[in-house]
C-alpha cells in the first residue's frame, strides 16, 4: 500500500495544477448537472468494447486560410484490451508539422520541489493532520461497507484507518477501474507520442509556469483542505462505486467506437468532480489554483492560434468532455472568430 499511497499523494499535491484542466472539475456545477438528468437512467452493458476500435473522428479548426488543427478529443479512461487504431490520427501525424498536448505545469522552483518529496512533512499529508481514524468520522454502517471493499481490494490493510479519507477514495476508486478492464487515459497519449517520434513530428505541450514563493507553506496549506470536503469525496465514491464505474465503461466503450452522441448521454461520474474539489479546495492555495488553471487553458489555446499562423497540419489533443462542452477549448475559439467544425 504505501509505496503507490504515497505517490498518490505528492502527485496529488505537486500536480493539483494540472487537475485543474480536467472536464468534471470544470463541469462541477454545470454541464455534468445536464448529462445526468439526461442520461443516468439508460441501462449499461457489462462487455467491454475489445479488439482493433476507431476511437472518435477529429475536429477540424481552421481561421481563414488553409492551415488546420485537428483536435482529438480523449477519455479518462480505455478498456484494457483495446487495440486503438485511428487512420485518421496516424494521417494526421505523418502530414504535421507538429503535435499539441495538454497540462504541463512546470514549477520555476522545481529542485526544490524534489528535495521536498524527501521531507516527512509530505509523506505525512497521507495521514489525518489530527491523526482521526475513519471508524471515528463516519457512520458504522459506512465504515462496515467500506471494510468490505477494503479487503476485496487492499488486502484488508489496517493502516488506510489513518490515511485521509479523499486518498482512500481517489485508490478506491482506481483499484476497482483497474480490476474492471480500465486503463489510464495515458496510453493513448504514448500512443500518439509514439506515432509522432516515428515520423519525426515535434510534441509541444500547453505549459504554465507555477512560482511557490514558500513550498513548506504551501504544503501546510494543503493539510488545512477542509475535513468537510475530504468526507465528501470518500462518501461520493464509496455511494457510487458501481454506478460510476458503470459509467466510465460506458463512456470508454462509446469514445472507442466513435460513438459521440453516445458519449454525450452518459455523465460524468458523480464523485470524480467531487475529489478533484476536494484536491483542490485548501483555502490557503485557492489563489494559486485559479490561476494557474486558467494559465493551462490560456497556452493550450495559444499554441493551437500560433499553430495555424505558423504550420500547415498540427494535431492537438484534450480531453472530448473539453471538446463537447459549451465553454471549452473549442467553443472559447468559436467566439475568437475561428471555424470549428465536428467529425
Amino acid at each position: 500500500m504505501h509505496r503507490r499511497l504515497v505517490w498518490l499523494v505528492t502527485s496529488a499535491f505537486l500536480l493539483i495544477p494540472g487537475l485543474l484542466a480536467s472536464p468534471a472539475f470544470a463541469q462541477a456545477n454545470g454541464a455534468s448537472a445536464e448529462a445526468e438528468t439526461q442520461g443516468a437512467s439508460a441501462p449499461i452493458d457489462e462487455v467491454i468494447v475489445t479488439g482493433e476500435q476507431p476511437g472518435p473522428g477529429l475536429w477540424k479548426v481552421t481561421h481563414g486560410g488553409t492551415h488546420v488543427v485537428w483536435v482529438l478529443g480523449t477519455v479518462g479512461a480505455v478498456p484494457r484490451d483495446l487495440n486503438w487504431r485511428s487512420r485518421q490520427v496516424e494521417d494526421v501525424i505523418a502530414h504535421a508539422n507538429a503535435v499539441i498536448f495538454g497540462e504541463s505545469v512546470n514549477p520555476t522552483n522545481i529542485g526544490f520541489f524534489r528535495g521536498l518529496l524527501l521531507l516527512r512533512s509530505v509523506l505525512k499529508l497521507r495521514y489525518n493532520p489530527d491523526k482521526a481514524l475513519l471508524k471515528d468520522l463516519i457512520p458504522p454502517e459506512r465504515y462496515e461497507r467500506w471494510l468490505v471493499l477494503r479487503k476485496k481490494y487492499f488486502k484488508d490493510d489496517e493502516d488506510y484507518d489513518r490515511v485521509r479519507p479523499m486518498f482512500i477514495a481517489l485508490q478506491l476508486a482506481g483499484a476497482a477501474a483497474h480490476e474492471s478492464g480500465l486503463d489510464a487515459e495515458g496510453s493513448l497519449g504514448r500512443i500518439v507520442a509514439t506515432t509522432a517520434k516515428k515520423h519525426d513530428v515535434p510534441i509541444r505541450h500547453a505549459e504554465v509556469k507555477m512560482a511557490i514563493a514558500d513550498p513548506k507553506k504551501a504544503i501546510r496549506d494543503f493539510s488545512a483542505t477542509p475535513r468537510e470536503q475530504d468526507l465528501a469525496c470518500f462518501n461520493a465514491t464509496l455511494d457510487n462505486l458501481d454506478s460510476d464505474l458503470d459509467k466510465a465503461k460506458s463512456r470508454a466503450r462509446a469514445w472507442a467506437v466513435g460513438d459521440i452522441e453516445a458519449f454525450r448521454q452518459v455523465p460524468v461520474p458523480v464523485a470524480q468532480p467531487i475529489c478533484l474539489k476536494a484536491i483542490t479546495s485548501a483555502p490557503g492555495l485557492q489563489s494559486e489554483v485559479t490561476k494557474v488553471r486558467e494559465g493551462l487553458n490560456d497556452s493550450w489555446l495559444w499554441e493551437v492560434q500560433k499553430a495555424l499562423e505558423l504550420h500547415a497540419v498540427t494535431l492537438a489533443v484534450t480531453s472530448l468532455d473539453d471538446v463537447l462542452s459549451p465553454t471549452g477549448r473549442l467553443a472559447r475559439l468559436r467566439e475568437r472568430g475561428y471555424t470549428v467544425e465536428a467529425p
